[in-house]
């Protein structure tokens, strides 16, 4: 392996580890496809072959998601001229991917989507639901969802009020 493009990206991994804003140090490199606008990524890691994955407006990427772009699983059937399957990944706009879900490739994640933490994402998913689960199954509407966390949210703190405010809601009876 080259000694310089090995460094590189140790120098990249450290960068990413360290700025305060991944999604806008990414988006600057130009490493993926396409990366949108209003994009929170929480990963420590990127894809191994970035240049693969779209990602739309307002997306949300939670720690741990991992984006799978090949699988190696031709080199075992024998063919020397094929040794790993590659494929694109899409995601659309308004999606959240909670903690450690995978994402196979080759799969496109429409518009409106939350896919629940933990999942794995084998096919595309369709706009407007939520899905969870291995494999991914839908098991709700993003809309029945959003009106449900509104409803939830609306005499709790918000996220950036105090500590003593947090506390008090969840702990003082």
């Amino acid at each position: 392996m080259n000694k310089q493009l090995f460094k590189k990206g140790k120098i990249f991994q450290l960068k990413m580890f360290l700025v305060r804003n991944r999604a806008e140090f990414l988006k600057k490199s130009g490493i993926f496809h396409d990366f949108g606008d209003a994009v929170l990524w929480q990963p420590y890691t990127i894809p191994s072959e970035p240049y693969l994955v779209s990602i739309g407006n307002n997306v949300k990427i939670t720690a741990g998601v991992r984006f799978i772009t090949h699988d190696i699983s031709p080199a075992v059937f024998g063919d020397k001229k094929c040794l790993y399957y590659m494929d694109k990944i899409v995601i659309g706009n308004n999606v959240m991917i909670g903690a450690d879900s995978i994402i196979l490739p080759g799969v496109t994640i429409g518009n409106n989507v939350i896919v629940g933490a933990g999942s794995v994402v084998t096919k595309n998913i369709d706009d407007g639901v939520v899905v969870a689960g291995n494999p991914a199954k839908v098991i709700g509407s993003f809309d029945k969802i959003a009106e449900k966390r509104y409803s939830q949210c609306l005499n709790r703190p918000y996220h950036l009020s105090s500590k003593k405010e947090i506390n008090k809601f969840f702990w003082e009876e």
